[in-house]
């Protein structure tokens, strides 16, 4: 019996940076919608900067993903007789955890019902990655937020799968002798594909508290100034859009995001 042995190694890193602008940046928007604030009109609203609602979004900040893998196998050629050749192998791959530079991470505690951090929250609002309005927000309704360490998760949120074995293995079988005539060939192999980064990572960066959506409306009582709906249809124009509408959003107030403003993907 005859071989031939291989023993190849091979590590791959991934490490892209996706996001907006790092910190709080910010879109500012007014909305013009079919109410009819003061003139009946939504096209002479415009023209007169009466917005029914104005809005400011706070991105997702800029993160730095690295993602590694560690591969290792060996294979072997058993040239068995004239007639049969036998190809076997194993596969050793090592998944390290992602990690996030800032360790920006969100995961739930299904047991404790509680929004799992990398950091806590000041640290987070240092950073610019999120602001107290959303922390406010979400802890007022009872929403509890805890660290990787309560939960039972590693600091990544992800487990590692440092032991992935993948055997392989095949034949080649010709009746009348190597190289003669029909040959007859087969395998079996167990093959892993990780999940790109991008793929998974690039929407769940978009949670809570690492973006959120501000507004300031003029139709919905919650956010009007006396507490009722169609504000501008009772009392003066004060804020024209364009004029001096630049700071008409308070992301510091708790009430500028508005039920539902903020969701988290998992």
């Amino acid at each position: 019996m005859k071989g031939s042995v291989r023993f190849p190694t091979e590590h791959r890193t991934q490490s892209p940076s996706m996001g907006w602008l790092r910190g709080l940046s910010i879109r500012r928007r007014a909305r013009h919608i079919p109410l009819w604030p003061i003139t009946g009109n939504a096209n002479a609203d415009m023209f007169l900067g009466a917005a029914s609602s104005y809005s400011v979004v706070l991105n997702s900040p800029y993160q730095h993903w690295r993602n590694q893998e560690f591969d290792a196998y060996v294979q072997d050629d058993f040239h068995v007789n004239d007639s049969l050749t036998i190809n076997a192998g194993l596969r050793w791959e090592v998944h390290p955890a992602a990690t996030e530079r800032n360790n920006a991470l969100v995961n739930f505690d299904f047991k404790n019902k509680a929004i799992v951090l990398g950091k806590s929250t000041p640290e987070y609002m240092a950073l610019g990655y999120t602001t107290q309005a959303i922390i406010t927000n979400l802890t007022n309704p009872g929403v509890k937020f805890e660290t990787p360490g309560a939960a039972g998760f590693p600091d990544s949120m992800i487990e590692s799968y440092n032991w992935t074995y993948s055997p392989r293995i095949g034949f080649a079988y010709s009746p009348r002798g190597t190289g003669k005539g029909t040959v007859f060939r087969g395998g079996f192999g167990r093959y892993i594909y990780p999940i790109p980064l991008r793929n998974f990572y690039a929407s769940a960066k978009f949670n809570a508290p690492f973006a959120g959506n501000y507004s300031q409306s003029y139709t919905a009582a919650n956010q009007s100034p006396d507490g009722l709906p169609s504000y501008l249809l009772r009392a003066p124009q004060t804020v024209v859009a364009g004029l001096n509408s630049s700071d008409v959003v308070n992301t510091n107030q708790a009430n500028a995001i508005i039920p539902g403003g903020l969701a988290n993907l998992y």
